[in-house]
């Protein structure tokens, strides 16, 4: 916001505070509060169990100008940078609390279908002991929406220090994880207290792009790794 209206983060703090709220936080929440999409549901006869079409297209329509919001925001030498880092690693530990979590999670899932070595452990200990065992050509990736974790940020910059590549996927241009990030793919943001699916469906589609674009540098090994890995569970299912 400060650097949107021009003015110091300072005076924006005290904006805040003449409007009876105690930070910036605060000023979010009650915003969040006043446009959360469960105002937006209208029950038409008044039975709980009615979506109205109109409601269903207007949710439709809020997460594609997410992903599209996304797509422009990404700067594409970063992104660039970040596959051909990720492609070459030795090892790739992946951070994220709350939401995050799961998209790290889906990390996993997919860096290991191309063969490639990635972790995504959950508490905040292990995640403290992977990235001080990580170094040059090792790989940590932060997935923090708000960019303010503690934990995320401080196992971001355990990893820096200990000479790993560090790269971020957040939708707070100015905020802790960025300082301590060398590569920061920008996702777009939407504030509510209802869901961060949203924040979790720009995260993924970040990682789509790191996905796809790992496989493109891989080449014929990312082939190969992706036909072992679906045959290997092709008899788990009918």
């Amino acid at each position: 916001m400060a650097e949107r209206v021009s003015v110091g983060e300072a005076t924006v703090s005290r904006f805040c505070r003449r409007l009876g709220l105690s930070d910036y936080l605060d000023l979010k929440i009650s915003i969040a509060s006043e446009l959360s999409p469960t105002a937006m549901v209208q029950d038409t006869d008044g039975t709980a169990d009615v979506v109205p079409l109109q409601w269903i297209r207007a949710s439709s329509k809020r997460s594609a100008e997410m992903i599209d919001r996304t797509a422009r925001l990404l700067d594409p030498e970063s992104l660039e940078r970040a596959i051909r880092a990720l492609a070459r690693a030795r090892r790739i530990d992946v951070y994220g609390q709350g939401a995050s979590s799961i998209t790290a999670l889906d990390t996993q899932y997919g860096f290991n279908r191309l063969s490639m070595v990635c972790l995504a452990p959950l508490d905040t200990h292990s995640q403290a002991m992977s990235a001080s065992l990580l170094g040059r050509g090792d790989i940590s990736l932060a997935f923090s929406h708000n960019g303010s974790a503690r934990d995320v940020v401080s196992t971001q910059q355990l990893a820096r220090d200990n000479g790993a590549e560090t790269i971020c996927v957040t939708s707070a241009a100015r905020s802790p994880i960025v300082t301590s990030s060398s590569v920061v793919l920008l996702t777009a943001s939407e504030d509510t207290l209802v869901s961060n699916l949203r924040s979790n469906m720009v995260q993924l589609f970040v990682l789509e792009l790191l996905i796809e674009g790992c496989a493109r540098e891989l080449g014929t090994a990312a082939r190969v790794a992706l036909k072992r890995t679906t045959a290997a569970v092709v008899g788990k299912m009918y």
